[in-house]
């Protein structure tokens, strides 16, 4: 899908791609650096991606979520939301 391709306004299903609900790339969007990942989980559920040089944003659309960083440097995997409140 190229920027041309790419309507303002992004029907579900249309760019989905993997797990994703929809996914828009930086290149498809015209975007310098962002790009949108929607994924749908059920209860318990759970996605594990890699972001390699990325930085993310987790933004729960419905529900509570609990996001898990790994860095095999440091420690395998730390939460980074805690029962008590943010981190």
């Amino acid at each position: 899908m190229t920027t041309a391709d790419l309507s303002p306004l992004v029907r579900r299903g249309v760019t989905a791609a993997d797990r994703y609900i929809t996914q828009i790339t930086p290149e498809a969007a015209g975007w310098a650096y962002s790009g949108l990942r929607i994924v749908e989980l059920s209860s318990g559920g759970l996605l594990e991606l890699s972001t390699g040089p990325d930085e993310i944003i987790v933004l729960p659309l419905a529900g509570s979520v609990t996001v898990y960083w790994a860095d095999a440097e440091v420690n395998p995997r730390l939460p980074l939301t805690t029962a008590g409140g943010r981190r």
